[in-house]
Formats: structure tokens, C-alpha cells, sequence
């Protein structure tokens, strides 16, 4: 659900020799320090000591959105990984990428895009 001009700008990252690769990503809507696994129904933090830290103070994550990913004809010939220190984001919005996996990802995509483009 990216537009063209997304397409473009982030395009333009590539081309200024400063990065070797460039994707798209999101940000966490939340803050996965506080994040939790599941083991027999119980809960068991990830990390302790950050769980209990205002999540004010705990620093923005980042995710690959899977939308494009640009490198010059040089790096993707190479054998650096996309997520190298040459590499950077060019972030899209929550509405701008839905991953869909299950009926309530496709239901949700749907909405998203009659809101984004229908209305």
C-alpha cells in the first residue's frame, strides 16, 4: 500500500554512494523489550530488567516491511548482508505494509485499503 513517491524517495537513498543497501521498514507499534513468550500457558518475560522500565525510556525497533529492497548492482554481487552498516530503512506507516500470513491479516489489509484508497 505504498505510493510511487515512496517508491522514488527511497530510491534516491541508493544513489548517493553513502549506502550500499536500502529497505523498507516499520517501526513496532510497541516496544519489544517488554515482549513475552508462552511455555505450557505461563509467562515468561524476555527480558526482566527492561519489562519493568517505562516504555518511554526503551528505545524504537524496527521491522523489514518486505515491501522493496534497493542495492546497488555492486552490493547485491557481493557478499555483504543487506543488514550491514551500509545499509539503512526508508520507513513506511503502519497502513503502508500488512503482513499477511492468516484470514485476519487479509481482512485487515482489506480495510486498510478501502480507507487508504477507496474513501
Amino acid at each position: 500500500m505504498i505510493k510511487s513517491h515512496d517508491l522514488k524517495n527511497s530510491f534516491k537513498l541508493i544513489n548517493n554512494d553513502k549506502w550500499s543497501f536500502v529497505m523498507s521498514a516499520q517501526k513496532y507499534s510497541t516496544q519489544i523489550e517488554r515482549s513475552f513468550k508462552l511455555s505450557n500457558h505461563k509467562i515468561v518475560l524476555i527480558d526482566k530488567k527492561k519489562f519493568i522500565k517505562n516504555s518511554q525510556n526503551l528505545q524504537d525497533s524496527y521491522h523489514d516491511a518486505g515491501q522493496f529492497y534497493w542495492g546497488s548492482a555492486k552490493s547485491w554481487y557481493s557478499k555483504n548482508t543487506i543488514l550491514d552498516n551500509k545499509s539503512t530503512i526508508y520507513e513506511l506507516k503502519k497502513y503502508q505494509a500488512i503482513d499477511i500470513n492468516t484470514l485476519d491479516d487479509w481482512k485487515s489489509a482489506e480495510k486498510l485499503y478501502k480507507i487508504n484508497f477507496l474513501i
